[in-house]
């Protein structure tokens, strides 16, 4: 692992900041992020037995359609985490998920996301891994992937969840990024975002203004409590701006934790039935340059944050060409 300080006030790792913090500090006396991962599996309460009914009930139909005979049953908790070494060469590693319930893991801070959304998020990653699994089984683990199975992969490396009103939702579809990040900007405090793509949250551990999210919107506004979204950005902000007068973000107090147990699991219900009513292989998402989000950026204060075209791009222009 790198000597990188994640900064747990942003407001992308809203949510992910107590396994986290818990799970770094483990990796740093362990050296290695597969144990590390499993002592606090095995020692925490997110274990699907503990879990409510449904959840418990979903996850496991997750894992009855692709093949009984290499089923690993009804879970009992979170996958484990094993070396990188254990995938076998030429196994297809969302495969070797699915059929042993061990998640392949590096010592590095993309792995390290990956399995921070498994713990978070296991309804979806299951749902996901197990769409995999079945596409592979289907067309084999050969170069020509198909629609469903590279959509599949945007989703798990890059995705994001939006709760908002269709007003918000129409304006980022047609991309005119003034009306949805600035003339609503006040519209944001009652809207959520929920990053769900571990390369995403790897990437903004150096954020850079042209991030980009494939967003989906999640169905049902109402699932998530729009609790305290507004003090997370003015923390930020004022962390951000200390930061900026030579204090080191990391030196501000560490946020309580702001998402338990049971809203994570109404979250990641919401999630999947988001991705379980879409036609995925189609790609039925939106980009979403997350930095222009009121509150993730200290320069989007002002509206010329939003003019570059080189990130906040107009929508494409389709020529039909007549016959």
């Amino acid at each position: 692992m790198t000597d990188l300080e994640l900064n747990w006030q942003a407001p992308w790792l809203r949510g992910f900041e107590h396994h986290g913090q818990i799970v770094l500090a483990l990796w740093r006396e362990t050296k290695s992020l597969p144990e590390a991962l499993n002592q606090f599996v095995s020692s925490s309460t997110l274990l699907l037995d503990s879990c409510d009914t449904t959840s418990a009930q979903l996850l496991t139909a997750l894992h009855g359609g692709v093949d009984d005979s290499q089923s690993f049953g009804p879970l009992k908790g979170l996958p484990r985490f094993v070396l990188q070494a254990n995938l076998p060469e030429g196994v297809a590693y969302e495969s070797f998920i699915y059929n042993t319930h061990c998640v392949p893991t590096r010592e590095n801070w993309h792995d390290f996301f990956n399995a921070m959304c498994w713990i978070r998020f296991p309804l979806t990653k299951s749902f996901l891994n197990a769409q995999q699994a079945l596409t592979i089984k289907q067309l084999g683990h050969v170069k020509a992937r198909g629609s469903l199975r590279d959509a599949l992969t945007l989703l798990d490396e890059n995705a994001c969840f939006v709760w908002c009103e269709e007003p918000m939702w129409s304006a980022l579809k047609s991309h005119d990024w003034l009306r949805a990040f600035w003339l609503q900007r006040e519209q944001w405090g009652s809207a959520r975002v929920e990053l769900f793509g571990h390369a995403l949250l790897e990437k903004l551990c150096n954020p850079y203004k042209a991030i980009t999210a494939h967003a989906l919107r999640v169905g049902d506004p109402n699932v998530y409590p729009n609790d305290d979204l507004n003090a997370d950005l003015n923390v930020y902000a004022h962390a951000s701006s200390k930061a900026s007068s030579n204090q080191q973000p990391n030196e501000a107090p560490i946020p309580e934790k702001k998402t338990d147990q049971t809203t994570d699991q109404r979250i990641d219900q919401a999630m999947l039935a988001t991705l379980q009513a879409l036609p995925l292989s189609v790609k039925p998402f939106q980009a979403l340059p997350v930095l222009g989000i009121p509150g993730w950026h200290e320069d989007n204060q002002v509206e010329s944050f939003y003019l570059d075209e080189k990130i906040f791009r107009p929508q494409r222009v389709q020529v039909v060409k007549s016959i």
